[in-house]
């Protein structure tokens, strides 16, 4: 496993990215995606 900040932040980005297709990391399609 990994330390409980480390991927509670993770999970955290990961809920986020979900609701926001706009960002790049999420893998998304939205206007700010490359």
């Amino acid at each position: 496993g990994c330390d409980l900040s480390t991927c509670a932040t993770h999970n955290l980005v990961n809920e986020l990215n979900k609701f926001d297709k706009s960002k790049p990391s999420s893998g998304g399609v939205g206007p700010e995606s490359p």
